[in-house]
């Protein structure tokens, strides 16, 4: 489905922007190992229980805009990549902000390249 990494990164940050579940089906991997690990810790492991922590989260949770950096990333072979990206995030309803540190691990499938992990930590401020 996303023929490259910036692809596949641009779809789950747009998707989380949007709170749209349906696009976060065809972002992430089908694996059992696939994880999301959210900012309070909670982990999620199998796309079942990724979708339906997303679903929920994004029921109650507020709209946010992210400004991304690209802090480091690993080559990207065949199959894998891992980036560290700084995550500026905006609330949209009344402009506060936060900064989170997250972790994104691409997998390439026969459909292209996919979220096989995110986790996202706050930062101190």
């Amino acid at each position: 489905m996303f023929a490259t990494i910036d692809a596949a990164e641009a779809a789950f940050y747009s998707a989380i922007e949007r709170h749209d579940v349906n696009a976060m089906c065809d972002i992430w991997s089908n694996s059992d190992r696939a994880a999301y690990i959210e900012p309070n810790g909670n982990a999620a492991v199998g796309i079942e229980a990724i979708i339906e922590t997303m679903a929920h989260a994004f029921a109650s949770a507020p709209f946010v805009q992210f400004e991304l950096t690209h802090l480091t990333q690993s080559e990207p072979g065949n199959s894998a990549a891992i980036r560290l990206v700084r995550e500026n995030v905006t609330f949209v309803a009344d402009n506060r902000k936060t900064a989170l540190m997250g972790t994104n691990v691409f997998r390439r499938d026969a459909t292209g390249w996919k979220i096989l992990l995110h986790q996202a930590t706050r930062l101190a401020t």
